[in-house]
């Protein structure tokens, strides 16, 4: 008798994790990150707060007051644009991402200018952009210092 009850009970257990062990969902699927290229390319960013400092001065005054808003376009295809709230069409040309994702190099195809602008951050959500270029304005060289964040359009 206790024989009986034994093997039932063993029966019993084996029945209860064979059970619960199918009905376990094995989900290997690997979970996607997508890389920088992808979440640049996937929209178009507008401005959310820009920083301009021309010289150590603080111009963010004085450039919103000329440009308003900026919005930048990357494309799969290389190419970006800059347009501005008020004045349209400020820039565009090739862009390159280097290996590591972190600097874009951007060639500005009106002038020739090439821009290396460091990606401080980049999500589905947000964009930050940091970066430096020297004009001369006929008697010294100026750097401009340019740093901000982005949201998708």
């Amino acid at each position: 008798m206790k024989k009986n009850a034994f093997l039932s009970i063993l029966l019993t257990c084996l029945t209860i994790v064979i059970l619960t062990s199918c009905s376990k969902k094995n989900d290997d699927t690997p979970i996607v990150i997508p890389d920088k290229v992808d979440l640049l390319t996937a929209t178009s960013w507008i401005e959310q707060n820009l920083a301009f400092s021309e010289a150590g001065h603080d111009k963010t005054a004085i450039y919103n007051g000329i440009y308003g808003d900026l919005s930048v376009n990357f494309n799969a295809d290389g190419t970006y644009s800059v347009t501005s709230e008020k004045l349209s069409l400020l820039t565009s040309g090739t862009w390159t991402i280097n290996e590591s994702q972190t600097v874009l190099t951007a060639t500005d195809t009106n002038n020739s200018y090439v821009f290396n602008l460091t990606i401080v951050s980049l999500s589905s959500t947000s964009l930050g952009l940091q970066f430096t270029y020297t004009y001369f304005n006929g008697s010294i060289n100026v750097a401009v210092f340019i740093e901000g964040t982005f949201v998708p359009a």
